[in-house]
């Protein structure tokens, strides 16, 4: 889904006193299996966090065949990040008492919610980005881009920004270091954060007169070096022309400047939602391409290469909204199928699609919106279920299950 922004200024939030929650491989390997709910991009591996929003509302894109999410009740789990043996996914509450934020703690055992500014707020916190390593300043270490009217405080979180600011990805190389990427109505945006204030900017514009843009995923290998990737079009307005085509979008940042990257279109309608880099010469973009079949393609740092993503069946839908890679060879994308929970695994030379669990009670209308490992051997994503609910699964000992979330309301 597309989110407009009319303003560059990011309101944010920021965790405060991150404790460690054991190891990691061993925490995920350790999930028992629920019976009840689902845990488990993104968009973003331990090398390059990255998290970006795919679900703006309580309904699923148009035309993905989900069922809308009850009015009255929801929990929704937007993104998630995990580094250094802590996951943290982030989303928000509906329901007739209003929007509350969402925020859980995978303390190597079960999901816990942690205490989070709510009041005022009207909208989801999606994108999250935790800083590998030992972060010194623990304050700055995650950064999770918030929607307007986010305010208050409460226990470990802090407000650190305010204003009209629907930014769809952030990535944090390092704590206190942070990118975020976004659309205003006329251009694609961006702000960075240094751990105390923010700066806002514009990224450099698609070739040719477009009509619509969108920035929808980015991931940093370092400070100097992120990658940014999305879509333009031409617009309803000339269809059915040919020149109506949505194009793929990447650009290039190398610590001052951002610059257009040519990516690869295969279709006449074409997205990139998700990138994961694990050095600046080491990117995975993956999206949608014309009838809803999966795509991914790769930066080396020169040229953008084509990477097949095989569906389920020639019939059908199947959408990636996240991908995070751990290492050099190994990406996990999620998303859906069908209204199925869905994850494309690379190897280095091959994408394979492996259908996940239903959750419990789920009509078919799941999807994934975040995916994020810790190693080729532990990774978790997180989504909402059919039934408005929040759901998670665990990859650990070469399986998916699920792990479950906590549901407020």
């Amino acid at each position: 889904m597309r989110l407009l922004v009319t303003n560059v200024s990011a309101a944010v939030l920021v965790l405060v006193g991150v404790t460690g929650c054991g190891a990691a491989n061993a925490a995920l390997a350790g999930a028992a299996p629920a019976s009840a709910a689902v845990s488990a991009k993104a968009r973003v591996s331990a090398n390059a966090p990255m998290s970006s929003r795919r679900s703006s509302g309580v309904t699923a894109a148009a035309g993905q065949g989900a069922a809308s999410v009850p009015a009255k009740r929801a929990d929704l789990l937007e993104g998630v990040s995990c580094a250094d043996g802590t996951c943290y996914a982030t989303g928000y509450t509906q329901s007739a008492a209003g929007t509350r934020t969402l925020i859980e703690a995978w303390n190597g055992k079960k999901w816990v919610r942690e205490p989070s500014p709510s009041a005022g707020a009207t909208g989801p916190v999606a994108p999250v980005s935790c800083a590998p390593g030992n972060a010194p300043n623990v304050m700055n270490r995650c950064l999770v881009a918030s929607t307007p009217d986010l305010a208050g405080s409460g226990g470990s979180w802090r407000i650190v920004g305010k204003g009209d600011s629907q930014l769809d990805s952030v990535s944090c190389p390092a704590a206190g270091t942070c990118m975020l990427v976004g659309q205003t109505t006329k251009a694609p945006v961006y702000a960075t954060w240094n751990g105390k204030t923010f700066a806002s900017g514009v990224l450099r514009t698609p070739p040719h007169s477009f009509q619509t843009v969108t920035v929808s995923g980015v991931s940093c290998a370092s400070p100097v070096s992120c990658i940014a990737v999305g879509d333009f079009s031409y617009g309803v307005q000339a269809m059915p022309s040919a020149s109506a085509r949505d194009k793929v979008l990447a650009e290039q940042w190398n610590g001052h400047a951002w610059r257009l990257l040519t990516a690869v279109n295969v279709s006449d309608w074409n997205q990139l939602i998700a990138v994961s880099c694990v050095s600046a010469s080491d990117c995975t973009a993956v999206g949608t391409t014309e009838n809803q079949f999966p795509f991914a393609e790769r930066w080396n740092g020169s040229t953008w290469k084509v990477e097949p993503a095989p569906t389920v069946s020639a019939i059908g839908y199947l959408s990636l909204s996240s991908v995070s890679c751990p290492a050099a060879e190994f990406c996990v994308a999620a998303g859906n199928y069908q209204g199925e929970p869905v994850a494309e695994t690379w190897n280095g030379s091959t994408w394979h699609v492996s259908l996940l669990p239903l959750p419990p009670g789920d009509n078919h209308s799941a999807q994934l919106n975040g995916v994020s490992c810790l190693s080729r051997s532990a990774c978790a994503a997180v989504g909402l279920s059919g039934d408005g609910s929040s759901f998670a699964e665990v990859y650990a000992s070469g399986k998916w299950r699920l792990s479950a979330t906590v549901n407020p309301v």
